[in-house]
């Protein structure tokens, strides 16, 4: 993959937060054994997809829960191993969406799992689609970036600090559930269950951010 300087500067980009604040980010999972390192010049550290996942789910993590930069790592521990609960989770339709690598994952495995196994697959040419059935004239990426209402999308959305994650690629028609949705739940009932309070924070990403990072992927 690239440098985690590049790393810092597309999740910044991509997400819309100041460098600074993501840099804050990556030097705290550095310190905590949560990103790859390296020494100077030819050794030098060359992240990978599971440190663009970290990050990812750093961010996100520790914004749902409210906890400062410093914690960083506690809510990426939390989050980043969350276990797929198969009870609510449709995988099969997956490749309906032109992303058949997650219908493939292991029978046990974990959100960060999930997501490096995403970026990754990206980076070989796997894609968002929309179904042919589906298609109404508007290419995905419109779909995907303008949030067309009632189309088809794929999200990757969190909720805490109660934590839950669900990786979805959705047609949003009237047609039974199972037919028209893929979806991967990630949820642990012990973790859930050290969180107090009823104020519900939610957060969610696009295929453009997997898109965006599985380009730095490329380099590996």
């Amino acid at each position: 993959m690239a440098t985690p300087g590049q790393l810092v500067e597309t999740t910044a980009a991509i997400l819309g937060i100041p460098r600074p604040t993501i840099a804050l980010f990556d030097r705290v999972l550095a310190e905590h054994g949560l990103r790859s390192k390296g020494g100077r010049g030819r050794s030098a550290a060359k992240v990978n997809s599971r440190d663009a996942a970290h990050l990812l789910i750093a961010v996100i993590g520790s914004s749902m829960s409210g906890a400062s930069t410093k914690d960083a790592a506690r809510a990426c521990k939390i989050y980043a191993s969350l276990p797929i609960s198969w009870k609510g989770s449709w995988p099969e339709n997956f490749p309906m969406f032109g992303l058949p690598a997650l219908a493939n994952l292991p029978k046990k495995h974990s959100l960060v799992d999930a997501l490096s196994t995403l970026i990754d697959a990206a980076a070989r040419g796997e894609q968002f689609e929309i179904p042919p059935g589906y298609r109404r004239g508007i290419p995905p990426e419109e779909y995907d970036s303008a949030g067309v209402i009632g189309g088809p999308f794929f999200r990757v959305e969190f909720q805490g600090p109660r934590p839950w994650v669900h990786i979805i690629a959705d047609v949003s028609s009237k047609t039974p559930r199972h037919f028209n949705m893929a979806r991967l739940f990630y949820f642990d009932r012990a973790t859930r269950g050290r969180e107090q309070g009823d104020l519900i924070n939610e957060a969610s990403l696009s295929f453009r951010t997997i898109r965006a990072l599985s380009l730095l992927a490329k380099d590996t």
